[in-house]
């Protein structure tokens, strides 16, 4: 047999009922949206061409820029330092620095240290979409065929 028993709370108001149901549903929401971002790959790593106006070939630029550093950072310790002697395409009139293992969702920093003189940036903390729209001479998809930035 079955016995009622009085409950010591008072039953729930329309509105309290309402708010309980949509927290279930915010729960449940929740707990889903979980799920999906466990069942994604991992992130996938991408690389980046960057393109400077420097000619490694050219003595004078070679004395300007011989010694200076190009240290691409980003998040989690990311960090590739690169000089002249890593011009990824030699024989062209363009420094080619090629960066490997960044992630599409991460933002990254170039910052370029010469011999003489204080470090600047050309960009700072953006996002890697952002680097390889700003301009075919400075940032490139690896994925793309031509190195020399055009799309055509």
């Amino acid at each position: 047999m079955c016995e009622t028993v009085d409950s010591p709370f008072p039953p729930e108001s329309p509105d309290e009922e309402a708010r309980r149901r949509s927290r279930r549903r915010r729960n449940a929401t929740a707990v889903r949206e979980e799920e999906e971002r466990q069942e994604r790959p991992p992130h996938r790593p991408v690389e980046l061409r960057i393109r400077l106006d420097i000619n490694p070939e050219d003595r004078e630029d070679r004395n300007r820029h011989g010694n200076d550093r190009f240290v691409l950072t980003g998040p989690d310790g990311y960090r590739q330092e690169k000089t002249i002697e890593d011009d990824s395409i030699p024989g062209d009139e363009w420094l080619d620095l090629h960066y490997t293992g960044l992630f599409e969702d991460w933002s990254y920093t170039l910052q370029i240290i010469p011999e003489n003189g204080p470090p600047y940036s050309p960009f700072e903390n953006s996002p890697y979409p952002e680097i390889i729209r700003m301009s075919p001479s400075l940032g490139q998809a690896a994925s793309r065929q031509d190195p020399g930035g055009s799309s055509e």
